[in-house]
């Protein structure tokens, strides 16, 4: 798999070093941002491959930074994975309803975040 741009938006900083270890391991390019408002305005200047994105963050929760996003349709195609602690149905089906493209439970594993990578990687 060729290196990815990935963006990571997540506010935990031992979530953020977790995250940012496994995709440098695995060979990506990374960005990271605190919260969804910052995801939003970094898509506006850089281009990325992938976004994960944490559903709860401080100032713009994930949910409504995708629905953000999904709103350009510049944005339709991008690949928004949730990231959440949370296994509630409910939660899932919000995920979809807002326009994440797939989700991975926390703690993330190298194999699981590897596989969705590979999963949305244009290759």
């Amino acid at each position: 798999m060729k290196p990815l741009h990935v963006l990571v938006a997540e506010d935990n900083t031992v979530n953020q070093l977790i995250v940012r270890g496994m995709l440098v391991k695995l060979g990506h390019n990374i960005t990271m941002v605190e919260n969804g408002k910052r995801a939003v305005a970094e898509l506006q200047v850089t281009a990325f491959d992938l976004i994960l994105m944490d559903c709860h963050m401080p100032e713009m929760d994930g949910f409504l930074a995708t629905q953000t996003i999904r709103a350009n349709p510049k944005f339709k195609a991008l690949p928004i994975i949730a990231m959440t602690a949370s296994e509630i149905a409910e939660d899932k089906d919000r995920c979809v309803q807002v326009g994440m493209t797939d989700f991975l439970a926390k703690p993330l594993t190298m194999a699981t975040l590897e596989a969705v990578l590979r999963k949305y990687s244009k290759e």
